[in-house]
C-alpha cells in the first residue's frame, strides 16, 4: 500500500502518542530501512569476506551472546548449523569460559554485544585469545573494549527513539549481517551445505503430519 498524501512528511518523525497503527507501521518500516542502509554503508565488504573465509576454515564456530544478544547467538547457530560446520551457542558466562578454555587455534568465536563492553563476554574472549582463536564481533559500538580484542568487527547500526532503545533496532541490523555471512559461507560451501540441508529437511519431515 502506498503512503497517502495525508501521511506523507510524517513517516520519518518520532512515534508519537496520538499516532494510529498505520503511521506506526510506516515509521517503524522507514526507521528499519534507514538502519539497514546505514549498516551497509559503514561495513566494509572486504572485512565481511575475510570473516567468511575464517568461518569456512574453522574447526568449530562458537556463538556467544549475553542478555538480549543471546537470542542473536542462537539465531546465528540455527543458520550456520546448516553449513555442516561444527557449531555451538552459549549465553551463559560459565559455559562460554569453559568452551573458550578448550578452544583451539582454528576455532572461531562469533560474539554479539551491542555495547561491546560486557565484562563476562570480554573475559571469555580473553581466554580464547590465549588459544589463538579468531574473534568476529557483531556490535553497535565499533570502538568498544571487546572490539579492540577482535580480529574482525562488524557494526550493526541502530537509532534510539522514545519507545525503542538503540539495542532493539541494532538487533535487526545484526540479523542482517548474520544472514549475509551465512549466505556467503553457504555459497562457498555449496555442495556440503545443500547436502546438510537435505538431511535436515528429511529429519524434520518426520515431525510433520
Amino acid at each position: 500500500m502506498l503512503v497517502t498524501q495525508r501521511y506523507q512528511g510524517y513517516i520519518h518523525q518520532e512515534i508519537k502518542e496520538n499516532d494510529d497503527m498505520y503511521i506506526i507501521l510506516q515509521k517503524v518500516l522507514h526507521s528499519n530501512i534507514a538502519s539497514f542502509q546505514k549498516t551497509v554503508e559503514i561495513n566494509d565488504s572486504g572485512e565481511m569476506e575475510k570473516a567468511t573465509d575464517l568461518i569456512i576454515k574453522a574447526g568449530q564456530i562458537l556463538f556467544f551472546g549475553m542478555g538480549g544478544s543471546g537470542s542473536l547467538a542462537h539465531d546465528a547457530y540455527h543458520k550456520f548449523v546448516r553449513t555442516g560446520i561444527r557449531c555451538v551457542a552459549h549465553t551463559d558466562s560459565h559455559w562460554q569460559a569453559m568452551y573458550s578454555s578448550m578452544s583451539k587455534e582454528n576455532d572461531v568465536i562469533i560474539a554479539f554485544s551491542n555495547s561491546g563492553s560486557n565484562k563476562d563476554l570480554m573475559e571469555s574472549i580473553e581466554i580464547a585469545k590465549k588459544n589463538k582463536v579468531k574473534i568476529i564481533l557483531i556490535t553497535g559500538n565499533g570502538r568498544s573494549p571487546i572490539a579492540k580484542l577482535s580480529d574482525i568487527v562488524l557494526v550493526s547500526y541502530g537509532k534510539e527513539s522514545m519507545f525503542k532503545s538503540e539495542a532493539m533496532e541494532s538487533r535487526m541490523t545484526a540479523l542482517m549481517l548474520v544472514d549475509c555471512l551465512y549466505i556467503r559461507t553457504a555459497m562457498k560451501m555449496q555442495e556440503v551445505t545443500l547436502s546438510t540441508l537435505q538431511k535436515i529437511r528429511e529429519g524434520i519431515a518426520v515431525k510433520r503430519f
